[in-house]
C-alpha cells in the first residue's frame, strides 16, 4: 500500500510504501552489494531501492541503478540528492535537485518504540529533562521523534563530513515545534551553517517520518 500523506517538502519527489520488495526489483550490480545478507536486509535493501527509483521517475529520471560508497551511502544520479529510510513497518525514499539541496536525511520510526531504558544510552540530560517534562501522551511520541531527528541529522552530515557522530554529539532543544541543533563534539568541522537547517515531520499510521536538509 502506498501511503498518501502531505509532501513533506515542495523540493522533493518522495515516495513511501507498506509492501516489502523482493530482490526482482534489483539491477545486478545492486544485487551483487547485498549477496549473502539475511533475508531482511535483502527486502530492507530493495523495498529501498524501488522507492528511491519511483522517486526519481517524478523527476524524469528512468531505470537507474543505485550503488553505495566507500561509506556504504547511495550513490546518486549526477545532479541529484537523496535520502532511504525503512521501519518494520514503513519504507521510503526522497530525492531532490543538487541545484537545490546541499545534502538531506530522511528517517522513519514507529511511534514508541524508543522505551524509557533507552533514554542515558540517546539523549543528553537537556533532551532527558525535556522529555519528562512532558505529559504522558507526549512522552509517548516526543522520545521517538528526538531520536529520529538524531537520525535523520546524521544521514544528512555524513554525506558532507565523512564524520560519525554518536548520539550524544548532538544536541537538539524543541520550543514550541521549533527545533534547533547543537553538534557539543570537539573538532567536529561541518563545513555549513548548523542554523538554515531545515527539520520537518509528519505522521502516517503510527509511523513518523522526520526530513533533515540544507537548501543551497
Amino acid at each position: 500500500m502506498i501511503l498518501a500523506f502531505p509532501t513533506l517538502s515542495p523540493l522533493f519527489s518522495q515516495y513511501f510504501t507498506t509492501d516489502f520488495k523482493g530482490i526482482e526489483e534489483l539491477y545486478p550490480a545492486e544485487l551483487a552489494l547485498v549477496e549473502g545478507s539475511a533475508s531482511k536486509r535483502k527486502t530492507d535493501f530493495s523495498t529501498g531501492r524501488f522507492c528511491a527509483r519511483k522517486a526519481l521517475e517524478q523527476l524524469g529520471i528512468d531505470h537507474t541503478e543505485i550503488l553505495r560508497d566507500s561509506g556504504k551511502q547511495p550513490v546518486w544520479p549526477e545532479g541529484m540528492v537523496g535520502s532511504i529510510s525503512h521501519s518494520s513497518q514503513l519504507t521510503g525514499a526522497i530525492v531532490g535537485k543538487r541545484k537545490d539541496i546541499v545534502s538531506v536525511g530522511l528517517d522513519i520510526e514507529t511511534i514508541a518504540g524508543v522505551e524509557l531504558n533507552m533514554w542515558n544510552i540517546l539523549f543528553l540530560e537537556s533532551e532527558q529533562q525535556f522529555l519528562n517534562s512532558l505529559n504522558e501522551e507526549d512522552q509517548n511520541m516526543y522520545p521517538t521523534l528526538l531520536f529520529s531527528l538524531k537520525e535523520c541529522f546524521y544521514k544528512f552530515q555524513y554525506p558532507l563530513t565523512r564524520q560519525f557522530l554518536e548520539f550524544n554529539d548532538v544536541e537538539f532543544h524543541m520550543m514550541d515545534e521549533k527545533i534547533s541543533i547543537k553538534v557539543i563534539k570537539e573538532d567536529y568541522d561541518p563545513g555549513y551553517d548548523l542554523e538554515k537547517l531545515q527539520f520537518q515531520w509528519t505522521i502516517a499510521d503510527q509511523q513518523l517520518i522526520t526530513l533533515c536538509f540544507l537548501k543551497v
